[in-house]
């Protein structure tokens, strides 16, 4: 499935909310470790955990 662009070229959410690329973009600026073999929802909940 190819990723939602708008006007700047900037991701977006899509219909499901972000996509896995951009769950992986924040994760690693919140410095979670073991993110790259994390699925979505992995990811997801990870920055869940991370934010509160």
């Amino acid at each position: 499935m190819e990723e939602v662009r708008d006007a700047e070229g900037m991701g977006r959410e899509g219909p499901k909310g972000p996509t896995r690329d951009q769950l992986y973009d924040e994760a690693g600026q919140r410095g979670i470790e073991g993110r790259s073999t994390m699925n979505k929802a992995q990811l997801a909940a990870a920055l869940a955990r991370k934010k509160g």
